[in-house]
C-alpha cells in the first residue's frame, strides 16, 4: 500500500507541475484575456494527460529494468553463480517495489516476478527459512500453479506436527488444482498420513478416484482401511472397497465393508453398477456371516453424543448472549443518531447553497485545501527521494555461526536421513535457531549410507539428556538419543 500511495503522489506532483507549467505556456501562447472557466478545463486537461503520460513513461521505465534483472539472473544462474543470479533477483524486487510501478502494472506484473523467484528457490538443495517462507506465501496467492505446487507438497513435512498452515494450504491447492492427478495423488498422501475423513478430504478422495486413470494400489488400500476402522458405510466407502478388494490379496476386510455398505446405501442409477458388482462379491457369503458383519460395523459407525454443557460453558452462552443484545441496542441508538445528524446535514447544506458568500468562501477553502496538500506531498516527496540510505557501518552485524563445545564424549543425535540435501537443509534450521549442530554419515556399505545431525558435545550423559528433552519439549526436535561423539 505504501508503494502504491508513492507512486500516485509523485507523479500527481509531477503532473501538476508539468501540466501547470504547460497551461501557462499555452495560455500565453493564446494571448487575449479567456473566461476563467475556460482557463481551469484547459490547466486540469493538460494536468490529466500529464499524470497519465508520467504513469506510463515510469512503467515503461520499470518494465526494462525488469526485464533486464531477469535476463541478468538467469544468466548468472545458468553459469551457477547462484549468490548473483539472488542478488539479481534482489535488484528486481526492490524495482518493482519503488514509486516507478503503478498499481496497475503492479497487478499484472506481479505474478510473473513472483512465479520466477519461486522458481529459483525450488531449484537450490538448501533453501533458508525466508525461502520457505516465500514459496508458502507464493502458493497461498497462486495455489494453481502446478509446478511450484507439486514440488512444494513433495518436500514438505505435512505428516504428524505439520504447521496448520501447511495444512490449510494443502487444501487450498487441493481446491485450485482438482484436475491435476499428480497433485491429487501428493494430497491423498498427505490425507491418508493424517488419517484426515473430514468434509474436505472425502471431496478429494472422491475427485482422485474419479479423475486418476492409474490409482496407486497403496493409496487405495490404505484409504480403504481408514474407512473400515471408522465404520464408514457411504458409497465412497463402496467404490474404495471396490477398488480395494480387486489389489489386495485378503479381501476378507473389504468384503465386511461391502456387507454394512448395501444394508445402509440405497440403489439409484448412478451406483447400480458398484451395488451390483457388491453382490457379486459377496454372493458365496452365508447371510448369517453377513449379518454378522454389519452389527460390528453398526459398533463403529455409532455417533458421538456431544456431553451436556458445564456451569461454566452455560454462564459463559448467557453472558455472550447478553453482551450480543447490549450490542444490538448501540447500535439501534446509533442509528438514530445518524438520522438526527443527518437532517442537520441537510438543512444546513440548504442554507449553505442559499447564500452567494458561503459558496464563495467553499470555493476558495476547498482550493486552499486542495494546494496544501499537492505542496505538503511535494515536500515529503523530495525529503524522501534526498534520504540517503544506511551506512554499511551503521548496520548490524551479521549473527555468529553457532560453535560447537571443544570437549564432552556425548552428543545427542535429532535425525537422520537417506538423502543427504535432506540432512543439510534441517541442519541450516537447526543453526538459524542458533543450536551448534553438524552432520555426518554412516557406512555400512554403498547401498546403506545414512546422514545424521547432531547437536552440541556434553561431559556427562545426563547433561546430553536433559539438554534434548528441553529442545524436544520447545518443538525445536522431534525425537533424539544420547549418542557417543564422533568427529564431523
Amino acid at each position: 500500500m505504501v508503494h502504491i500511495l508513492k507512486n500516485l503522489v509523485i507523479r500527481l506532483w509531477i503532473a501538476a507541475a508539468t501540466g501547470g507549467l504547460a497551461a501557462l505556456g499555452l495560455l500565453a501562447v493564446l494571448g487575449s484575456p479567456l473566461e476563467a472557466a475556460f482557463n481551469l478545463t484547459v490547466a486540469f486537461i493538460l494536468i490529466i494527460l500529464a499524470y497519465l503520460g508520467c504513469g506510463w513513461l515510469f512503467n515503461r521505465i520499470a518494465a526494462q529494468r525488469l526485464q533486464d534483472c531477469f535476463r541478468e539472473a538467469t544468466s548468472r544462474e545458468r553459469t551457477a553463480r547462484i549468490g548473483e543470479a539472488a542478488e539479481a533477483f534482489r535488484k528486481a524486487v526492490n524495482i518493482f517495489d519503488s514509486f516507478m510501478v503503478s498499481p496497475m502494472f503492479r497487478r499484472r506484473s506481479g505474478r510473473d516476478l513472483a512465479g520466477r523467484i519461486a522458481r529459483f528457490h525450488i531449484a537450490r538443495s538448501v533453501r533458508s527459512p525466508e525461502a520457505e517462507g516465500f514459496i508458502t506465501s507464493y502458493l497461498w496467492a497462486h495455489p494453481d500453479d502446478g509446478e511450484v505446487a507439486e514440488y512444494w507438497l513433495q518436500h514438505t513435512r505435512l505428516g504428524d506436527g505439520a504447521n496448520p498452515d501447511h495444512m490449510a494450504l494443502s487444501d487450498r491447492i487441493a481446491a485450485a488444482q482438482s484436475q491435476n492427478p499428480t497433485t491429487l495423488s501428493l494430497i491423498v498422501q498427505i490425507y491418508l498420513a493424517r488419517n484426515r475423513t473430514d468434509y474436505t478430504a472425502l471431496q478429494v478422495y472422491k475427485k482422485f478416484l474419479q479423475e486418476s486413470n492409474r490409482i496407486q494400489t497403496q493409496a487405495v488400500v490404505h484409504l480403504a482401511d481408514l474407512f473400515i476402522r471408522e465404520g464408514r458405510t457411504d458409497e465412497l466407502a463402496l467404490e474404495v472397497y471396490l477398488r480395494a478388494g480387486r489389489k489386495a490379496s485378503d479381501r476378507s476386510e473389504y468384503l465386511r465393508g461391502l456387507a454394512a455398505c448395501l444394508e445402509q446405501i440405497r440403489t439409484t442409477e448412478r451406483n447400480e453398477s458398484l451395488i451390483m458388482e457388491s453382490r457379486e462379491a459377496l454372493r458365496d457369503t452365508d447371510e448369517e456371516t453377513i449379518h454378522q458383519w454389519r452389527e460390528e460395523f453398526r459398533k463403529k459407525a455409532e455417533p458421538y453424543a456431544p456431553k451436556e454443557p458445564s456451569t461454566p460453558e452455560m454462564v459463559f452462552r448467557h453472558l455472550s448472549a447478553s453482551l450480543l443484545r447490549g450490542f444490538r441496542t448501540s447500535v439501534e441508538k446509533t442509528g438514530s443518531a445518524a438520522s438526527i445528524l443527518a437532517r442537520w446535514g441537510r438543512t444546513l447544506g440548504k442554507s449553505w447553497r442559499e447564500s452567494a458568500r458561503t459558496r464563495y468562501l467553499a470555493k476558495w477553502a476547498a482550493v486552499s485545501v486542495f494546494a496544501a496538500v499537492v505542496f505538503i506531498s511535494g515536500i515529503s516527496t523530495i525529503i524522501y527521494i534526498s534520504e540517503t540510505k544506511e551506512s554499511p557501518e551503521s548496520a548490524p552485524p551479521p549473527p555468529k555461526t553457532p560453535q560447537l563445545a571443544e570437549s564432552g564424549r556425548y552428543t545427542i543425535q535429532a535425525a537422520s536421513f537417506r538423502n543427504r540435501d535432506q540432512a543439510r537443509i534441517f541442519l541450516e534450521q537447526l543453526k538459524n535457531k542458533g543450536l551448534p549442530a553438524y552432520w555426518g554419515e554412516s557406512r555400512s556399505s554403498d547401498q546403506n549410507v545414512w546422514y545424521y545431525v547432531r547437536i552440541s558435545r556434553f561431559e556427562e550423559k545426563q547433561e546430553a539428556k536433559k539438554f534434548g528433552e528441553d529442545l524436544k519439549s520447545k518443538g525445536i526436535i522431534d525425537d533424539f538419543y544420547v549418542a557417543n561423539y564422533k568427529a564431523p
